[in-house]
């Protein structure tokens, strides 16, 4: 049994509907894992450069720096040298440098109280703040990352979508016109078909320049 042209077409045209013309969502240009490596907050791939992320380099300087100041605090102090000269100005034979008398002494300055205890506590209280200070600026670094990155994604599923519809329409405006040409179905279903296409492409623009 042969269908009548009008039929065969207006089956092709419900199959090609009924299959989408692309994926749910194409893959972004790069994975969460890339885009979290190009922020310094993940491994790079192999062989390529580490990234440069001036809120990570300063932290870590941050870091260091209380790091040093917690070294300096749990020293001890440093040993003083004195010297004391005698009869410098002296009169007759004991005026002048070579009748000077000179003493030189060595002293170690001993802490008492616990001051260096102290001193190493506040210090490492301080060092812990600016860890804290750290970690909570790599995470607001990751949540900008991934909620950048989610943004982006649905932008791109929006546009796929937006897309899907517009060439379903553009098939059925096809078949609306065939079905007009060959007296199956009045002028009037294929401007409404041409009305639905034109509202799907202006979607799909607006989509796309979404996704941008």
């Amino acid at each position: 049994m042969t269908l009548p042209y009008w039929r065969r077409t207006l089956l092709a045209g419900c199959l090609a509907v009924a299959i989408p013309a692309h994926a749910w969502a194409q893959a972004p240009a790069i994975t969460l894992e890339q885009a979290l490596a190009r922020a310094g907050l993940a491994q790079p791939d192999p062989g390529s450069a580490p990234p440069i992320n001036p809120r990570i380099e300063a932290s870590q300087a941050d870091i260091a720096a209380a790091e040093a100041m917690v070294r300096q605090a749990g020293a001890r102090p440093n040993p003083e040298l004195g010297i004391e000269a005698e009869n410098v100005a002296g009169t007759g034979p004991y005026s002048g440098m070579r009748g000077g008398e000179y003493t030189v002494s060595l002293s170690l300055p001993i802490e008492w109280g616990g001051k260096r205890g102290a001193r190493l506590r506040a210090a490492e209280a301080d060092l812990d703040v600016v860890r804290l200070r750290g970690s909570l600026a790599m995470a607001d670094l990751g949540y900008l990352v991934r909620s950048r990155y989610v943004e982006v994604v649905a932008a791109e599923a929006r546009a796929d979508i937006a897309r899907d519809i517009w060439e379903r329409n553009r098939e059925l405006a096809r078949i609306a016109q065939t079905l007009v040409d060959v007296g199956r179905e009045p002028p009037q279903r294929a401007m409404r078909a041409q009305a639905a296409l034109a509202e799907a492409e202006a979607d799909l623009k607006a989509a796309m320049a979404g996704s941008l």
